[in-house]
């Protein structure tokens, strides 16, 4: 019985089946391609590749770092999809102030480990940075990693067991009944006495 191809490379006649892996920067579809002696044989070493991904192992994107996998995140699954752009500057600031060449920013994607985030989050905190913008960017960065892991690059959000520093003070002073009143002297001075 004759094997049935639908290629030929170097004079050798296989079967091809590609499968879609993501987007490239202007957009385009990226695929990666396999190659057997039968149809069968090509979705054995596709399936195979599934189920590395699944796993967390052989992952080509798991190998970008966050910087370059979270803006093509931001600019090509979430800007298209519609959000409104006081949203989408919302996103884009917190990637450039606060992922762009971060700590975690220059690490791999499958390499981030919640100790990771936890301790950026920490390092933010104590350098001043208040409650609502780090929750921003936790909300973002896992927003993000789930992503990942729809698009099988990893197997487990590192963002799920982080806690957000600076969340007590916070409220404290959000919920903080006492009312700042003016010294005479200040009142005397805004009066013009």
């Amino acid at each position: 019985m004759a094997t049935k191809t639908n290629t030929e490379v170097n004079g050798h006649k296989y079967f091809r089946i590609r499968l879609l892996i993501g987007y490239d920067s202007n957009g385009k579809k990226v695929f990666k391609t396999f190659y057997g002696k039968s149809k069968s044989e090509a979705e054995t070493k596709r399936d195979g590749f599934k189920q590395d991904l699944k796993n967390g192992m052989n992952i080509d994107a798991g190998e970008l770092t966050l910087n370059v996998a979270f803006k093509d995140w931001t600019f090509n699954v979430i800007m298209p999809s519609g959000i409104k752009t006081s949203t989408f500057e919302t996103y884009e600031s917190i990637y450039r102030l606060y992922v762009n060449d971060s700590d975690i920013g220059i690490k791999k994607i499958k390499d981030i480990k919640s100790h990771m985030i936890q301790s950026y989050l920490n390092k933010l905190f104590k350098r001043g940075k208040k409650y609502p913008i780090i929750l921003k960017l936790t909300k973002l960065l896992k927003r993000f990693f789930n992503y990942e892991i729809e698009t099988d690059v990893i197997i487990k959000n590192p963002c799920l067991s982080v806690k957000v520093p600076g969340q007590i003070n916070y409220l404290k002073e959000k919920n903080s009944n006492e009312v700042l009143v003016f010294t005479r002297e200040e009142r005397d001075i805004i009066i013009g006495y």
